[in-house]
């Protein structure tokens, strides 16, 4: 271990002589950038990746405000040009140019293709004739790479998961963990607001399973039981442990109350601004009648515009007699306190309850461009599914999001599949066995086919997804067996 520290010692004071003496003659230094590559001194090119190329290839460029960033066959360059942001003739005193920064990577092309379907590196301009299907659009690591060295947070949030994915499959470790970190303390400057830097690590979550399963129980450890505002509060709730929920923003669509709200509009705008008097008189008329026909038909008239009001047929935007007197009955009533009494005899006793967030920022997401109809045969996995490792499930937050999902659809899911199946059992039974009658025997066996054409399409999307662990799994050949001696 000595020597190892020997040896890498003497080298990084070679490296500080070598950039001494290149710095004598600042032509070493210069790299001239043309259309296809860039072009440099042995002396630079040993220095800066151990290699003896004087031309490096540009695999992908792109300007950037005033930094120019060049992804190589050895690596990202970032430029940064003059502060109007133009390229300035060489024949002025002004450097028109420098590099700012510099990352060696050892054939970053090939790791961008390993993980080109789970980032969606690919071209999808269908009208472009010239796009090939092994086209590679670079941007996203790009823009990921400069919005980490640059610090600019709104860009590393798009597209870090890029470059983080893209750090797993080289390897290095140094970058990782900077990303990790970055992410992690983004957060904890705002945890309220910085909820989403943490989606960078969750996203990446199967790669880091499998090349470095001690990030995954590292993140479960450093967000367990983490809460997502910095007021901290204890609130008197009547959950269970481990309760699961979600606060995103209900979206009500009020499209079905279009006529509704025209109608309720034009009799406010007649009721204030007619310049008819008697118009005036009528319409207020109008109103008092609804207000005393709703009165006299309760509680028939309570339930009617209570209905209509949950199918989104009515709104309070606009209201007329009877739409009036149906809300202020309906507040009037959820606020009463001795309905509040009997709502509370009957719920469950409230205890105090602390509120921590599930870091998995979307772990369980569908991908954007989900499509049902490609679901339905060719299952596109989220990094919920991809990473099997105990070390999330052994913290509360693995728990909550288990009972998340199973009470979400998981049982539901289940408890349908097993219902389909004891159909197709009870059916093919009683079409073998019980029922003599051809007719009927012939309805049961169309049942059968139908029902087992279901569950035919269950056994294939498991077999399309995973085919090596469909034939792993004992219980299929167990059910193929049973079929065979059937």
């Amino acid at each position: 271990m000595k020597k190892k520290i020997e040896d890498l010692e003497k080298d990084f004071i070679k490296r500080v002589e070598k950039i001494e003496e290149l710095a004598q003659d600042s032509e070493k230094l210069k790299i001239k950038i043309t259309d296809d590559n860039l072009q440099v001194k042995k002396e630079l090119s040993r220095l800066i990746c151990g290699r003896n190329e004087k031309k490096l290839d540009i695999i992908a460029c792109k300007l950037l405000n005033n930094d120019l960033a060049m992804l190589t066959n050895i690596g990202i360059f970032i430029f940064h040009l003059n502060k109007s942001g133009k390229l300035i003739p060489n024949n002025q005193n002004v450097c028109p140019i420098v590099l700012d920064y510099f990352y060696h990577t050892y054939d970053p092309e090939e790791s961008i293709k390993k993980i080109n379907k789970r980032i969606g590196y690919l071209k999808v301009d269908k009208k472009d004739k010239d796009v090939r299907k092994d086209d590679i659009n670079y941007d996203e690591l790009i823009y990921g790479w400069v919005s980490h060295v640059k610090d600019y947070n709104e860009d590393f949030l798009k597209y870090g998961a890029a470059l983080l994915m893209f750090a797993i499959e080289l390897h290095d470790l140094e970058l990782i963990n900077d990303l990790y970190k970055k992410c992690l303390r983004s957060f904890e400057e705002d945890p309220e607001n910085n909820k989403a830097f943490l989606s960078i690590i969750t996203t990446s979550m199967p790669l880091l399973n499998k090349s470095y399963p001690e990030y995954v129980a590292r993140y479960s450890s450093d967000t367990n039981m983490i809460i997502d505002s910095l007021d901290y509060k204890i609130e008197h709730l009547s959950t269970s442990h481990l309760y699961s929920f979600h606060n995103n923003i209900k979206i009500v669509d009020f499209t079905p109350s279009i006529s509704w709200t025209k109608y309720t509009y034009k009799l406010d705008d007649m009721r204030y601004y007619s310049d008819t008097k008697m118009i005036k008189i009528l319409i207020w008329l109008y109103l008092g009648i609804g207000t005393l026909i709703f009165y006299l038909t309760l509680p028939i008239s309570f339930l009617i515009f209570y209905i209509l009001n949950y199918f989104h047929l009515i709104n309070e935007i606009y209201v007329d007699g009877f739409s009036n007197h149906y809300y202020k009955s309906y507040y009037l009533i959820s606020k009463n306190k001795l309905i509040k009494s009997i709502k509370s005899k009957f719920s469950e006793k409230s205890e105090p309850t602390i509120t921590f967030m599930i870091p998995y920022i979307k772990f369980v997401s569908y991908p954007q461009n989900y499509s049902w109809w490609r679901e339905l045969f060719i299952p596109i996995p989220n990094p919920f599914v991809e990473t099997i490792n105990r070390e999330i499930y052994k913290t509360w937050n693995g728990e909550a999001l288990i009972n998340f999902k199973w009470n979400l659809y998981g049982k539901y899911y289940y408890f349908a599949i097993w219902i389909l199946f004891i159909a197709l059992l009870g059916c093919f039974t009683a079409a073998t066995t019980l029922s003599e009658d051809y007719d009927t025997r012939k309805e049961l066996f169309m049942a059968s086919i139908v029902l087992g054409f279901i569950h035919f399409i269950v056994e294939f999307r498991q077999f399309v997804y995973d085919p090596i662990e469909w034939i792993r799994d004992l219980w299929n050949f167990f059910g193929k067996k049973n079929n065979s001696t059937n």
